[in-house]
């Protein structure tokens, strides 16, 4: 399984194309078979993150 964590804000298509590309790396560089490989996306809202110790609701 392999997890990404990235402010939300990308489009269906975009995540999509995502998800295909580290799937090829997965397989490329490690190995097994494409549907033995899970992209897992969570998007976490601008608000929702802080950076140097302050909750940033910038996009």
């Amino acid at each position: 399984m392999i997890r990404v964590s990235m402010l939300s804000g990308r489009t269906d298509k975009q995540k999509q194309a995502l998800v295909e590309e580290l799937t090829e790396a997965f397989v490329r560089t490690c190995g097994g078979k494409h549907d033995g490989v899970w992209g897992m996306i969570e998007e976490v809202e601008h608000a929702h993150r802080g950076v140097g110790g302050l909750v940033s609701t910038a996009g």
